[in-house]
């Protein structure tokens, strides 16, 4: 590309197109690379028998994988994490037999903590009797 672009002048322009069009195919490429755990986690949401727990995983995820590699990227990804999942599906995440909340960061199992308790402080306790078992 640099080529091209110190040579503009010299270059016939069907090939600094075609050379031009490569590199935008190559950051495409990488681009829906780096997407494909979030494009997952959608489809998984959307399926007919997804849970919230299922569903909170999902999205919990990509944050794990290695192709969401540009800060900005994670950094959309977090915020829309954020607005996507409530303490409600924390909680339901957290009580799931299957999941059991193993992917809950520390604030994540805090707000969870905290749901339970702005609903009912007794809830605390069966939340720890539940994870004793």
């Amino acid at each position: 590309m640099k080529i091209v672009q110190d040579h503009e002048d010299e270059i016939d322009q069907n090939i600094a197109k075609k050379i031009q069009a490569i590199n935008i195919l190559r950051n495409a490429k990488d681009m829906a690379d780096q997407l494909r755990p979030v494009a997952n986690a959608i489809d998984c949401c959307q399926a007919d028998n997804a849970s919230l727990a299922a569903a909170c995983d999902t999205w919990l995820s990509p944050l794990d994988h290695p192709e969401l590699q540009s800060p900005a990227l994670k950094h959309i990804v977090v915020k829309r994490l954020k607005q996507a999942i409530l303490p409600e599906h924390l909680t339901a995440y957290k009580l799931d037999p299957e999941y059991q909340g193993v992917k809950l960061s520390a604030a994540q199992t805090e707000a969870v903590n905290e749901f339970l308790v702005s609903k009912n402080s007794t809830f605390i306790a069966e939340l720890i009797t539940f994870q004793a078992k």
